[in-house]
């Protein structure tokens, strides 16, 4: 099971050490067998399942959870 680091802003903080956050988590990742991408701030992530990257497609303000349609998993959408 592969899970996704998603990075956007998050690139601009800064760890205790001073060293970048996404160099931190790109380590870690690495280092337990993780896949971590770096995606655009732009990119739907609430619509994509994270299991299969399935695109479900635009979903309502309302809809806080939905259950992909290709592989059927359960997803929070935050």
């Amino acid at each position: 099971m592969n899970f996704d680091f998603r990075v956007a802003a998050l690139e601009l903080f800064l760890t205790q050490d001073g060293e970048p956050i996404r160099t931190f988590i790109e380590g870690k990742a690495e280092k337990y067998g993780r896949d971590f991408r770096v995606i655009s701030c732009w990119e739907p992530t609430s619509q994509t399942c994270s299991w299969c990257e399935f695109k479900g497609g635009k979903l309502d303000l309302q809809v806080r959870e939905w259950i992909c349609l290709n592989c059927e998993t359960k997803h929070d959408r935050d």
